[in-house]
């Protein structure tokens, strides 16, 4: 075995080899876990690579070592490596996915309680920094499904909490495929809500802590309950209310949106009406941020019926949140779905996101929408992201319409 000071491969010109090659390398010299960490600080030093660069590098050949032996599986020593090399809470998580990506194919025995323990290590500093309390779900008492989609479900709880449970493993393969994405979606919905609800940021869903429960391995997020459930779920059990309650609704859209846009400089990227809740029909809660970011960001996220025409070229912005807006407030006013009575199914992603492009191409309103409020969505769905109203003037002109109704409370 080559010393801690001198792993056999530090005089050698790695260049641009892949690091796969180099842990091959460090495996054929009989390189372990104990002497790992020099061994990748050594190594790292001929590569052409920012500290992020050698970062990603060193770890990445760990996480191939553990891999390929399962004496190299060793979490603490991997945490070590992470907190020695300077990796903010991002990387951190980057680095999580990779590792796991490696060693949960090849030693699945005790995957999860594995999985579970790095991200409990990985998150730990960071949130507990933040602030960001962990939650025991074992002292709720789960009481139904109220909601499930492509990652996750949603329970009913008592305490007047809603627990939201991502699985580590696939529903439909029952292994860790896409896993690292669920993580990262994790991570973010948990840092942002956070922020929210200690602002006391008004028509957002309340969290209230989070969990990596082990076995098995889930992702948790415990929230305010809003019992009356999704947008989607109220258009199919509830009874369309009259047009001074919808433009209370709408108006309370537009408030979260003005407090996300303007005071947190948050972008949603998937406003729809299953995003949305109702406590009662006097309270609009925007809730589900895993696909949301604080800033800016390049690509773009959504869901077909209510992309924005311009993100597939431009990318997710705080328009595009107010286009989505829009086609979910017209959704109120026929209270049904857009992908239910007027998006075409089966389109590619590109023809989803381009849908829109043509200015005539917009959803039906109620046959007895006034015309006050088409007015309002005419400035908010305009194809040019540029003249389309911000969140805050789509609330005023929403309130002065309000003016001429009679709001039932």
């Amino acid at each position: 075995m080559q010393s801690n000071q001198d792993p056999g491969l530090n005089n050698q010109n790695t260049g641009n080899t892949p690091f796969h090659h180099v842990a091959d390398q460090l495996l054929a010299k009989n390189i372990t876990i104990d002497n790992a960490f020099s061994a990748m600080k050594a190594l790292v030093e001929n590569q052409h690579a920012d500290i992020n660069g050698k970062n990603n590098a060193g770890l990445t050949v760990l996480a191939y070592l553990a891999n390929h032996d399962s004496k190299c599986v060793n979490i603490d020593l991997y945490i070590k490596m992470i907190e020695d090399l300077g990796a903010n809470a991002d990387i951190k998580i980057q680095h999580s996915t990779s590792f796991l990506f490696y060693i949960l194919r090849a030693h699945p025995p005790g995957s999860d309680e594995m999985a579970a323990s790095l991200i409990s290590k990985n998150l730990a500093n960071p949130f507990y920094e933040a602030g960001i309390q962990g939650f025991d779900s074992s002292t709720l008492k789960i009481n139904k499904i109220i909601g499930f989609g492509a990652y996750s479900t949603v329970y009913a709880c008592d305490k007047n909490l809603a627990l939201k449970k991502v699985p580590g493993k696939d529903k439909q393969t029952n292994d860790f495929k896409g896993f690292g994405r669920k993580l990262r979606r994790f991570y973010n919905e948990v840092t942002i809500m956070h922020e929210l609800s200690k602002n006391d940021a008004p028509n957002i869903i309340r969290f209230h802590g989070y969990e990596i429960e082990k076995n098995p391995l889930s992702l948790n997020i415990i929230m305010e309950l809003v019992l009356a459930g999704s947008l989607a779920n109220a258009f199919k059990d509830q009874k369309k209310p009259d047009w001074g309650t919808l433009l209370k609704l709408m108006s309370d859209l537009m408030t979260a949106l003005v407090f996300l846009h303007d005071y947190y400089k948050i972008t949603h990227n998937d406003l729809k009406p299953h995003n949305i809740f109702l406590n009662d029909f006097q309270q609009l809660k925007v809730g589900d941020f895993d696909l949301a970011y604080k800033g800016k960001k390049s690509g773009w996220r959504g869901t077909g019926g209510y992309l924005a025409p311009e993100v597939r070229e431009k990318g997710n912005s705080p328009k595009a949140d107010i286009f989505s807006a829009t086609i979910t407030s017209a959704d109120l006013t026929r209270w049904k779905l857009v992908t239910e009575d007027y998006f075409p199914a089966n389109l590619s992603e590109e023809e989803q996101a381009d849908y829109y492009k043509p200015e005539e191409k917009r959803p039906p309103l109620a046959k007895d929408c006034p015309p006050g409020i088409a007015k309002i969505f005419g400035k908010g769905w305009l194809s040019d992201p540029d003249k389309r109203h911000c969140a805050r003037q789509m609330k005023e002109a929403i309130e002065l319409e309000r003016k001429n109704y009679i709001v039932v409370k």
